[in-house]
């Protein structure tokens, strides 16, 4: 039994409802978290686990879900680092980190992430998974606020880069602001 400090009103709280997958195609996301963590089985093997999470302004319907995935970058198979290396070369090119020294240098960057579905089996659940890495513009133009009146209807918007010929945010690579807290 675990005694709670005081009661707890399950009304004055909304509770959780379990998330639908993600429909599968090109998302507009960044990576929040990196972690290298060992192969329980094999001390010599490891392997690096991404958080990706889906960017807000892009996709209000899905902002801020969350789709992990592995990077096999250190194992005793030959193929699975192959893949593992590829996936995170696919990863570097489309954050324009060509050369990294840590997984935090990928983080916070806008990019185009792929999302499939891996089916149902032995008493899991269907669950999104990455399948490709692209650089943002490749799917994706930068989002402003939502637009109630039609273009004619309003005055030329200013350029996003701020200064003429320097190039916007999304353009130099800079990382979004995230929300801080937990």
């Amino acid at each position: 039994m675990a005694k709670l400090n005081k009661p707890f009103n399950s009304g004055d709280v909304e509770p959780n409802k379990a998330f639908e997958l993600i429909p599968n195609g090109w998302y507009a996301m960044l990576i929040s978290e990196s972690e290298i963590k060992p192969v329980n089985d094999k001390p010599q093997c490891w392997y690096v686990k991404l958080r990706h999470e889906v960017a807000e302004g892009y996709h209000p319907e899905h902002a801020n879900r969350v789709v992990f995935s592995n990077l096999n970058l250190g194992n005793d198979n030959p193929d699975a680092v192959q893949i593992a290396e590829r996936d995170f070369s696919a990863i570097c090119r489309a954050v324009g980190k060509p050369i990294v020294e840590d997984t935090d240098e990928v983080h916070g960057i806008l990019m185009s992430v792929k999302i499939g579905t891996k089916a149902a089996r032995a008493g899991y659940d269907a669950q999104n998974v990455v399948k490709g890495y692209a650089p943002l513009s490749e799917h994706f133009k930068p989002t402003t606020a939502p637009v109630a009146a039609t273009a004619a209807d309003k005055p030329a918007a200013a350029p996003a880069s701020g200064a003429a010929g320097e190039p916007a945010p999304w353009e130099r690579g800079d990382k979004p602001s995230t929300p801080t807290g937990g």
